[in-house]
C-alpha cells in the first residue's frame, strides 16, 4: 500500500473510532496532528478555514465540516436511530480555483463511493460524527449518510461482540479496498489515457480499470500495479472480465467461439486489431489468455 493511501485509510479509520467525541482545541487535534494510535504521520483532518479538506497533491476528500453556528450556509444534520443524514451544500463560486478543486474531489468520493469524516462545529466546540458516505451528488449540494453504522465499535452488547467485530473488519476491509480501487483506477486511466482502450469512448464516468490479473489472484503490490490494468468501458471491462475477449502473444485483440459474429459487431469489436503494451503489461495478458480466455 503506497504512502498516500495508508495514512488515508488511518485517517479514516481515527474518525471513525472518535465518532461522538467532542473537542474545544482546533490546532493540535484537527490540524498539525502528531503521530497517535490511529495515524503513523503528523496529519490534518480538517482544513481550518474551507468547510472541505483535500490534501495538497490528492483528488480524494478527507472530510467536511459542518458549521452550525454559520448563516452562510443552509447545511443541515438531520439524526435518526440509524445515524443521520447531511444535506451539505457544495462551494458555489467556481471561478475559485481551490473551491473547484474541492467539488472536484468530493464528486470523485461520491464516484467512487470512499466515506468522509464528518465534523460538526457547534458554540463551545467541534464534535465527530464519525464516518458518512456521499449517497447522492446535486449541483448545489450532496446527501451524506452513515458509512456501514462507522466503523468504530460504539456500544456493543456482550453477546453481540463477535458479530460486531466480524462486521466491523470487514468494514475496515471494504474501506481499505474501494481506497485501492480508487487509487488504481487513476493510475490506469492516467498511464492509457482517459478513453477505452477499444472503442475509444472519452467519458470518464463510462470507463472502468479493469484488472488483467483479476483482484482475488493478485498481491496487493499487483493491484496498484498500473501496469496490471487497461482502461475499458462497461461492456468491453464485462467482456475481458468475463474471458471473452483478450489478446494474443502479438497483441491482437481475440475474441471467444461463444460470441457470435453480430455480437462481435454489436459490442465494437475488431478481432485481429493490434496493440502496443508496455513488456510489463505483455506478461499480465499472457496470465489472462493462458488462464481467464475462453477460446
Amino acid at each position: 500500500m503506497n504512502k498516500s493511501l495508508k495514512i488515508h485509510f488511518q485517517i479514516l479509520n481515527k474518525f471513525s473510532e472518535l465518532r461522538g467525541k467532542e473537542f474545544t482545541k482546533f490546532v493540535g487535534v484537527f490540524t498539525n496532528a502528531t503521530p497517535d494510535k490511529y495515524v503513523s504521520a503528523t496529519h490534518h483532518l480538517l482544513s481550518r478555514q474551507r468547510g472541505v479538506y483535500v490534501p495538497a497533491s490528492y483528488d480524494l476528500a478527507y472530510s467536511i465540516k459542518i458549521d452550525s453556528t454559520s448563516e452562510n450556509y443552509y447545511n443541515k444534520v438531520s439524526y435518526s436511530e440509524n445515524g443521520f443524514i447531511i444535506k451539505y451544500f457544495l462551494p458555489n463560486d467556481i471561478a475559485d480555483g481551490q473551491k473547484e478543486r474541492d467539488r472536484n474531489a468530493l464528486y470523485k468520493n461520491y464516484i467512487d463511493e470512499i466515506p468522509i469524516g464528518i465534523v460538526l462545529k457547534e458554540a463551545a466546540g467541534y464534535r465527530i460524527l464519525g464516518l458518512g458516505e456521499i449517497t447522492s451528488f446535486f449541483n448545489e449540494y450532496i446527501i451524506v449518510e452513515p458509512f456501514l453504522s462507522n466503523i468504530g465499535s460504539g456500544d456493543i452488547l456482550k453477546e453481540e461482540k463477535e458479530v460486531e467485530k466480524y462486521r466491523i473488519t470487514e468494514a475496515k476491509y471494504l474501506t481499505k479496498v474501494r481506497l485501492m480501487q480508487s487509487i488504481f483506477r487513476k493510475e490506469v486511466l492516467n498511464h492509457f489515457g482517459k478513453k477505452c482502450l477499444i472503442c475509444d469512448i472519452d467519458q470518464e464516468e463510462l470507463l472502468v480499470a479493469s484488472h488483467i490479473k483479476p483482484w482475488r489472484k493478485s498481491s496487493d503490490k499487483e493491484r496498484l500495479d498500473k501496469y496490471n490494468g487497461l482502461p475499458l468501458c462497461n461492456n468491453h471491462d464485462a467482456l475481458f472480465d468475463r474471458g471473452l475477449i483478450s489478446f494474443n502473444e502479438n497483441n491482437e485483440l481475440l475474441t471467444s467461439s461463444r460470441l457470435t459474429e453480430d455480437q462481435v459487431v454489436a459490442v465494437n469489436i475488431t478481432p485481429g486489431k493490434k496493440f502496443s503494451f508496455d513488456s510489463v503489461t505483455e506478461s499480465y495478458l499472457k496470465y489472462h489468455l493462458k488462464n481467464l480466455f475462453i477460446k
